[in-house]
């Protein structure tokens, strides 16, 4: 087998170039395959493994007993809080979106879901932020407070009427926010093709 011989001003050439580019020109050859390989198969996984993906959602998974419904709304909630925040960086690129899709109606690129699901998102990202913890504030303040003989208290709510007096706006409020969780979680499945 005939060696493989350059000249000297294309040795000087190739060893100029940065790292990326002697490895895509490696691609090609027997060695580049091989450097590839291990990259992918070896190195990937020992990064991904000392360093994983998606910490966000990770770390929305509380280190106690959840309840498997509250699993799905806390993880699916940090996926689209992770979305903006990474991808989109911040509200400030969320605007952005919102308004370049708005506006660049006439580009034979233009595709109206887009702008839907900026839209949505840009709502579902106020009600996980902004609103849900508001309501949960307010839910947790029209809770009565016991009195220090509970005795006495208990006797007060064992009418159903009194029940509802004492934790009417509790029980609304509850209803409210599992409706709005609802409708960004059903917004989630219908626009998952946005993220």
């Amino acid at each position: 087998m005939v060696g493989y011989c350059i000249t000297w001003d294309e040795f000087i050439r190739r060893a100029s170039m940065n790292w990326q580019d002697i490895k895509w020109n490696l691609v090609g050859s027997y060695l580049g395959r091989k450097l590839m390989r291990f990259d992918n198969h070896i190195l990937y996984p020992m990064r991904c493994w000392f360093n994983p993906r998606h910490d966000i959602v990770r770390r929305s998974i509380p280190q106690t007993w959840v309840d498997s419904g509250y699993l799905i709304i806390y993880t699916n909630f940090a996926i689209i809080t992770e979305f903006v925040e990474q991808e989109l960086k911040g509200v400030n690129g969320l605007t952005e979106s919102i308004i370049f899709h708005s506006k660049d109606t006439e580009s034979e690129y233009y595709n109206p879901e887009w702008l839907k699901f900026y839209q949505w998102l840009g709502r579902a990202y106020n009600y996980i932020t902004v609103e849900r913890p508001m309501l949960e504030k307010q839910m947790d303040a029209a809770y009565p407070s016991i009195d220090k003989d509970i005795d006495s208290w208990l006797d007060q709510i064992k009418t159903k009427e009194s029940y509802n007096s004492k934790y009417g706006e509790v029980n609304r409020l509850e209803k409210l926010i599992e409706e709005k969780d609802t409708e960004v979680l059903v917004g989630l499945i219908h626009h998952r093709s946005g993220f």
